[in-house]
């Protein structure tokens, strides 16, 4: 697991309806700044997701 592991919550908004929202261009501009950064959130939303899975029982 990524480093990312102890977080408990993260924000992370890349995507938005509105041209002008900041909080979306500013994850953008992290994830495409730092291609290491993007692979360990993706990572740890993959695990996340194993998780989840597991605990639904399916």
């Amino acid at each position: 697991m990524s480093n990312l592991h102890p977080l408990k919550y993260f924000v992370c908004k890349p995507r938005s309806n509105s041209p002008t929202d900041k909080h979306a261009f500013a994850s953008r501009m992290a994830m495409e700044t730092d291609k290491e950064f993007a692979r360990q959130i993706m990572a740890w939303v993959e695990h996340e997701k194993e998780l989840v899975t597991w605990m639904e029982g399916k």
